[in-house]
């Protein structure tokens, strides 16, 4: 399981990771290791991370259900608002933006096609 956590931080690398943390949460199951734990923290950083890169779709995709739900809980957590929704300054938003102009990741379609088959 953390090698799989793990190889997550690679995950435009090695989208395989998507398919096993799907794998790993079962429908229902609201965190990797049922309470919620460090390891939720970490891939909370590491989703909203791939939000920032513009590859934040990749989390509400309907053929990765699990991953899509866990998402949604990681951040309607409180601690999560505060500390990164809250956080955030207007500008760092504004330059992601600018870099990629509106438009999801060019790597997006290539790690959907792989995450999702």
């Amino acid at each position: 399981v953390m090698c799989y956590l793990a190889n997550f931080s690679r995950m435009t690398a090695d989208p395989q990771a998507l398919k096993n943390i799907e794998a790993m949460l079962q429908p229902g199951q609201e965190y990797l290791f049922s309470e919620y734990s460090q390891a939720d923290i970490m891939m909370a950083a590491h989703f909203h991370r791939l939000e920032d890169v513009a590859l934040g779709t990749i989390l509400e995709e309907e053929k990765l259900p699990n991953i899509a739900a866990y998402w949604a809980r990681l951040k309607s957590r409180p601690a999560y608002q505060k500390a990164i929704t809250e956080w955030h300054d207007p500008i760092w938003r504004e330059a992601l933006d600018a870099v990629f102009k509106g438009q999801p990741s060019p790597d997006l379609e290539k790690i959907r096609t792989i995450a999702t088959s």
